[in-house]
């Protein structure tokens, strides 16, 4: 995935008038990240796909999740767009209990034949959504 985001990235930069910073960046949740940009730069967008494959990797990954996400200093809320197949109830449980604890979560429907199989979450940390959103 990450070659592909790269391969995106560099074919829309021809297209960016701003030239503003993109870059995509692999993080192995639970450890600091080795590209400093991650927690350093305004991040506006954290994409995750098929990262929960068992129970013991949720509090990591939801941990990191919090860490990029509330690593601007603005008040401008960093997007996490997670794509997860639907392995198993235990772990997609697991995984979602512990991401409701600190964000607003969205499932966006695909289709009937996809939504069986996968699941597509956008979700916003608790602090960055006014109250009557929640």
């Amino acid at each position: 995935m990450l070659r592909l985001l790269n391969r995106n990235i560099v074919g829309n930069k021809q297209k960016d008038k701003e030239q503003r910073e993109v870059f995509a960046a692999e993080y192995i949740w639970g450890d600091a990240p080795e590209d400093q940009r991650i927690l350093q730069k305004k991040v506006d967008l954290v994409v995750a796909s098929d990262c929960v494959y068992h129970e013991s990797v949720a509090p990591l990954l939801v941990s990191s999740l919090v860490d990029v996400c509330s690593s601007r200093e603005d008040e401008v809320p960093v997007v996490a767009v997670i794509g997860q197949e639907l392995r198993s109830d235990l772990v997609h449980q697991e995984f979602l209990a512990r991401l409701l604890k600190s964000f607003a979560v969205y499932r966006v429907p695909v289709s009937d034949s996809v939504d069986a199989v996968y699941v597509l979450y956008v979700a916003l940390l608790r602090k960055d959504i006014p109250n009557e959103l929640i």
